[in-house]
């Protein structure tokens, strides 16, 4: 309704979550979106506020004021790892079956074994799998291909190609149509590459 949002952050008690102030790509625009930030919380600071962003796109005149604590993210360790392993694999099952069982558990736990020896067998993997994002794109890997690369660049090119071909069925998202066209994982890779490109370039 008209102004629903207003009077929650009048009201105060409201957690305003703004996600990705790297991903403004543009040095002085994101400055400008980090003053944004700051006018809009002293606007309404009964609030609570979350601001992400990666550290390379968090430095400078685009770092919000002094009044603003600084949180960041750590690394899995060795136990996290293996717990997002475990809790993953059985997500996943759970969610293909329909229901939960001691014979979906233990395929489960198989599932989760071979991802953790197969992270276990590498290094390069295993400095990877630290990021719990990385993680997710291996895991998925491991899953799709049953097999992961020996190779870092091996690894990527993998993740790409399962992402591009189950991310969207991940989520519940049946496939991009356009107009009498519907798209598969090398279509998508087609249109996405120049774009990867350009914006590398720039």
């Amino acid at each position: 309704p008209k102004g629903f949002f207003r009077s929650a952050l009048e009201a105060g008690g409201a957690a305003v979550l703004l996600d990705g102030l790297d991903e403004v790509a543009d040095p002085d625009l994101r400055r400008r979106v980090a003053r944004i930030v700051e006018a809009f919380t002293r606007r309404y600071p009964a609030n609570r506020y979350v601001v992400t962003s990666r550290i390379v796109g968090y430095q400078g005149a685009a770092r919000l004021g002094e009044g603003y604590f600084l949180a960041t993210v750590r690394d899995f360790d060795r136990a996290a790892v293996e717990r997002f392993v475990r809790n993953w694999s059985t997500a996943v099952e759970v969610a293909l079956a329909g229901r939960r069982s001691p014979t979906i558990e233990r395929r489960a736990a198989g599932q989760a074994e071979g991802l953790l020896a197969a992270i276990q067998d590498n290094e390069r993997v295993r400095e990877l799998a630290v990021n719990p994002l990385l993680l997710t794109v291996i895991a998925l890997v491991h899953r799709y291909r049953a097999k992961l690369p020996e190779r870092r660049a091996e690894l990527y090119e993998e993740c790409i190609e399962v992402l591009l071909g189950y991310w969207d069925e991940a989520r519940g998202v049946r496939g991009y149509a356009l107009p009498g066209l519907v798209l598969d994982a090398g279509d998508k890779r087609s249109l996405l590459e120049p774009i990867a490109f350009w914006m590398q370039e720039r």
